[in-house]
């Protein structure tokens, strides 16, 4: 059954996604999302085209374009683009050097650096076949506003599967169909989907209003401390806190890390913690110990960290974002136990602030702003970030693509204007680490990377630095 879209259905970016939107004009804000994942062997081609055509229909996000209307303040709609080409987004390619997955690696950096077409469906994914070892890659890459970490993971369902051997997904599905609006119906749309928008506004303020008529001096102390906490999170920052990693450029280089799930979890459990807890200590000693090398000691590191805002009520949407941006800063320690409490205490108090709540208002707020005041805005207000740091749960089973079982999932986050992007991706009992380097800020990235790893021992060790 084919998916139609009329004009009074619309699909819109949320208010968020359309700011991020926006700011990309400064190319150091693109938020573009990157995994390399390595199969056992080589995917036959008709399937693997067959599987990715099957997933654009099956997530029609996947098919649609980003169309804004300068005669509007309504946030971008989600169009399905009538030129789709599946072979522009989908290319088989090869690799040079000793064709090993650093050479991969190499090749993907500046896939990711690179912007997307805006006249088109916003990901593409490159199958790189004929590496030394027999293992072929995939690099998938997507724009944050189709999906986020958790999403991603979703969508992966429809490519990917959970036994060996072609697996038989029944009938091929119809593509998704919409009408193309002209400019008249696309003014139109808009005004309405802003009348909706402002009743909903209207609606929201009223019901605020009559909980909390009786109780005005609550009110307005709560509303005090929504606008001072709102100020903290967009607080400008002129610099960074390294003293080492202060400069910035837009090239990239992208390292890998592995290591053991239940080891590190075990680790976490040692501080009453969780996974992201020993990951983020992990970070902060091997950011430590590469500071103490370069003799320009850090004493505290300022972390950009992604909270996932999605429903926990069965919603399994995999489109658009459903996190909120938070920052803070950690001081940095010798000792595991005493960082990963230190990061427990800031991550509490920071996923506390109230304006968390009023991001959709916020960021229409800026949104509705002049463009360069707008992309200032939200440069100012991440250019002070030293790392972006992002840990997203995969499959705890095997996966296959066209029977070919799946080795290792590396993800790259968006390093905007932060130092280094470091995400981690669960798979089965491994956990696989993708560190995105700013070359600007880091020269010696082989050696920032071995430090790295040495913080994730001592934390799966449960030693520090200062321990004989």
């Amino acid at each position: 059954m084919t998916t139609t879209i009329s004009p009074g259905q619309t699909d819109r970016m949320s208010e968020f996604d359309a700011l991020m939107w926006i700011v990309e004009r400064n190319p150091m804000l693109r938020s573009t999302m990157t995994s390399v994942a390595i199969f056992d062997g080589q995917p036959d081609r008709k399937v693997v085209r067959e599987r990715i055509d099957r997933m654009t229909r099956v997530i029609p996000r996947l098919r649609q374009r980003v169309r804004g209307n300068p005669f509007s303040i309504a946030t971008p709609r989600w169009e399905i683009d009538p030129d789709f080409d599946l072979d522009y987004h989908l290319r088989w390619i090869g690799v040079g050097g000793d064709r090993t997955v650093r050479d991969v690696l190499d090749l993907t950096a500046p896939i990711v650096m690179q912007g997307f077409d805006r006249e088109r469906p916003l990901w593409e994914a490159d199958v790189v076949e004929g590496l030394a070892d027999g293992t072929t890659a995939l690099i998938l890459k997507t724009h944050h506003s189709v999906v986020d970490g958790m999403g991603a993971m979703r969508m992966q369902m429809e490519l990917f599967d959970f036994e060996p051997g072609i697996v038989d997904k029944g009938p091929m599905p119809d593509a998704p169909s919409e009408v193309v609006l002209g400019q008249a119906e696309r003014s139109v749309d808009a005004l309405a989907h802003e009348l909706r928008a402002q009743r909903e506004v209207f609606a929201a303020g009223r019901d605020f209003l009559k909980a909390n008529l009786m109780h005005p001096l609550d009110t307005t102390r709560s509303v005090a401390e929504g606008v001072v906490s709102a100020g903290r999170l967009l607080k400008p920052i002129d610099a960074p806190l390294s003293p080492l990693l202060s400069e910035r450029s837009l090239n990239l280089r992208l390292d890998t890390i592995e290591l053991s799930l239940s080891e590190l979890k075990a680790a976490s459990k040692l501080a009453g913690g969780k996974l992201n807890d020993s990951f983020l200590a992990g970070l902060c000693l091997g950011l430590g110990e590469y500071h103490q090398r370069h003799g320009l000691p850090a004493e505290a590191l300022r972390f950009g960290v992604p909270v996932n805002q999605r429903p926990k009520d069965g919603d399994d949407s995999t489109e658009g974002n459903h996190w909120a941006p938070v920052r803070f800063e950690l001081a940095i320690l010798d000792d595991p136990i005493e960082q990963m409490h230190e990061i427990q205490a800031r991550m509490a108090a920071t996923t506390a602030e109230p304006a968390l709540a009023w991001l959709a208002s916020i960021s229409g707020a800026i949104r509705r702003l002049p463009k360069p005041m707008a992309t200032a805005i939200v440069t100012a207000s991440m250019r002070g970030t030293d790392v972006q740091a992002s840990n997203v749960p995969g499959s705890p089973l095997p996966l296959y693509l066209a029977g070919v079982p799946m080795l290792a999932q590396f993800p790259f986050g968006p390093v905007t204007t932060s130092a280094l992007n470091v995400t981690l991706l669960s798979y089965q009992d491994d956990l696989h680490i993708g560190v995105a380097m700013n070359d600007a800020a880091i020269d010696d990235p082989g050696q920032l990377v071995d430090d790295l790893r040495n913080g994730f021992r001592q934390v799966i060790g449960g030693k520090s630095r200062r321990t004989p």
